[in-house]
């Protein structure tokens, strides 16, 4: 289209992006003041804030205008590092900024097998315990709608060696989060706080909580951290999946080399942990 003749030419060959909505959708049904969309950035300031800026097309010329070039689309994610709660901007090729909160969560484990000594600091009687367990990290991911994910924390965890061992691999989906002030789950001597697992693999009484005395635990999965951190933690669990599991959160461990020990009869009689 001539804006001076007013005259249809042919199209933009930036229209076959978009030949099902529109010769013009790509520059906002604005090609006069949007001349070269495919030719403008966005770019951030000093000050954090980012801006369209149509002319500037490149890093050399941001880095000249005492900006930082963030290119034709861009996101960032901010995290609240004491609820986890993940907010996402999204800034588009048509000039648009999208902001969501990350509506889903889970928690992902990584680690390695190490032997029970090494966990502990102690040699165990491996006729009551098992031989290995695990140390790892464990990072709690938050899920956006389109599948995008950002970690919101990550922490150190021990599972095993005593009684059966660590947990088996496996993708747990939670069925509930309460407080508890059981032995071997407080939080550096308070209350602290477990989140329920399925039974599998034969064992049954299979837990998230804090591990915050010796280390090690009898088959659950024992979150590492100080006092605020586990807090935070527990609180975040207690309201996002709550006693009965109101929101799906799944717990991936799956490590590399796992023993994954069954019920042999070394945990506590009225738990096949």
């Amino acid at each position: 289209m001539s804006p001076r003749t007013s005259l249809w030419y042919g199209v933009d060959p930036l229209a076959e992006k978009y030949v099902s909505t529109g010769g013009y959708v790509y520059c906002i049904d604005n090609p006069i003041r949007l001349i070269d969309p495919d030719g403008t950035h966005w770019v951030e300031d000093n000050k954090k804030r980012i801006v369209w800026r149509e002319d500037i097309t490149n890093k050399e010329q941001a880095a000249a205008a005492g900006l930082i070039y963030r290119g034709k689309s861009y996101q960032r994610f901010f995290i609240n590092n004491e609820t986890y709660a993940v907010k996402r901007e999204q800034y588009t090729q048509d000039r648009r900024l999208i902001i969501s909160k990350a509506q889903e969560y889970r928690m992902d484990f990584s680690g390695k097998v190490v032997t029970a000594k090494q966990l502990t600091g102690r040699n165990l009687n491996t006729s009551r315990n098992a031989a290995y367990g695990i140390q790892g990290k464990a990072d709690l991911n938050a899920v956006f709608s389109d599948g995008t994910t950002r970690t919101a924390a990550t922490f150190e965890f021990n599972s095993g060696p005593y009684g059966n061992g660590p947990t088996p691999n496996n993708s747990y989906e939670a069925f509930g989060a309460v407080p508890t002030n059981e032995a071997g789950m407080l939080n550096n001597g308070y209350t602290g706080w477990k989140v329920l697992l399925p039974n599998y693999n034969g064992r049954s009484g299979l837990r998230v909580h804090p591990d915050t005395n010796s280390p090690g635990t009898k088959g659950c999965i024992g979150i590492v951290g100080c006092y605020e951190e586990l807090k935070n933690l527990g609180n975040f669990f207690n309201k996002y999946i709550g006693p009965s599991g109101k929101n799906r959160m799944i717990f991936n461990f799956n490590i590399k080399g796992n023993p994954n020990y069954g019920n042999e009869g070394k945990a506590n009689s009225r738990l096949a942990q």
